[in-house]
């Protein structure tokens, strides 16, 4: 059987709760309260731990407060945490940029991929060119897909778009797709994800990895996708790899209550009855833990021979490509054009 996975206490000495008042008096004009400064030095204490991961959201910070008994979990305490955490930001303590929030965005005019007014002479542009294309190193960008010749086609889907900028570093490292369902996903936005999975190469099998809250959207939306995704093609793999019942214990996870209201609620508690009348956010579970089990379940679906055999098929394709290019650079030369 699994040991829970208990956190350690976060304790700020009173030097360290005593240093943030002095330097939020300094920054905004205000001396505040002891527990404040407390919460404050626990927030940055939690983001110290977790750098390595990347950016963690306003709601994880809280989640991992909750767990390791710091605060508790209610909209008070919530609402609380994030009037300190304010403070902390504007007295200098906890820097503006430590959270990623996905929520907002900005839009730009796009600009134009070749500006004029940066190279205006055509000629020197030109040769700007040859100097990119017979550069040794640009071989080096072109490449194979990381999932070529594999036996699967890889999607990683998560429920809540705040969490999307957290695992989007390793998606891109692995090379699989991201997708955000922001709940229940339109039938235009299943049908594109089934339309997908059908254009992939025939011998590859779909992959769908799905991360969600335990609570009766959070699964029946999983259910929804599962049934609609596999009704369609036979070989399509659909896995919740979490929030699961086991992390419950194995994390000691922080309970909310579930909304009796919820159309879904009775039909989920027949399936979880172990869990009674709590659910559970996925922004509970620890960020280390979360990047890893995406890690590991798309790495399963990933054959290490194939890797191989095809970053030997790079490693020949490049040295042709700087075997060429020395030819140009000596056809180049001949005709008195030196780049």
């Amino acid at each position: 059987m699994e040991m829970n996975k208990v956190m350690p206490l976060i304790t700020p000495t009173e030097a360290e709760i005593e240093q943030i008042r002095i330097e939020i008096e300094n920054k905004i004009g205000k001396y505040p309260h002891p527990k404040s400064a407390r919460l404050i030095a626990c927030i940055s204490r939690i983001l110290e731990e977790h750098k390595q991961y990347g950016k963690l959201t306003v709601r994880q910070v809280y989640y991992q407060l909750v767990t390791r008994g710091v605060i508790e979990n209610s909209a008070k305490s919530y609402h609380r945490y994030d009037r300190h955490l304010t403070t902390g930001r504007k007295g200098g303590v906890i820097p503006w940029d430590a959270f990623e929030d996905r929520a907002r965005m900005f839009y730009r005019e796009p600009s134009p991929r070749y500006d004029i007014m940066a190279e205006s002479d055509p000629k020197d542009a030109l040769k700007s060119w040859f100097r990119y294309a017979l550069n040794p190193k640009v071989s080096e960008e072109y490449n194979l897909s990381r999932w070529e010749d594999q036996p699967h086609y890889v999607e990683l889907w998560i429920e809540k778009d705040a969490l999307a900028g957290f695992l989007s570093p390793l998606c891109e490292t692995l090379g699989v797709g991201l997708v955000v369902s922001r709940g229940y996903t339109s039938y235009t936005f299943k049908q594109e994800a089934i339309k997908r999975f059908k254009e992939r190469d025939e011998e590859q099998s779909p992959v769908l990895l799905y991360l969600g809250d335990l609570d009766p959207s959070g699964y029946d939306i999983y259910r929804c996708l599962e049934d609609e995704i596999k009704n369609e093609i036979d070989d399509a793999v659909v896995k919740r790899i979490g929030l699961n019942v086991g992390d419950v214990n194995q994390y000691n996870l922080v309970p909310n209550i579930i909304k009796e209201g919820d159309t879904r609620t009775e039909k989920f508690k027949g399936f979880f009855p172990e869990l009674g009348n709590n659910v559970y956010e996925l922004d509970a579970l620890p960020p280390g833990e979360l990047i890893d089990r995406a890690r590991r379940n798309i790495l399963k679906y990933f054959d290490n021979d194939i890797d191989e055999e095809n970053q030997r098929t790079i490693r020949h394709w490049r040295t042709n490509f700087t075997d060429y290019q020395d030819s140009v650079r000596q056809m180049l030369s001949s005709t008195g054009l030196n780049i």
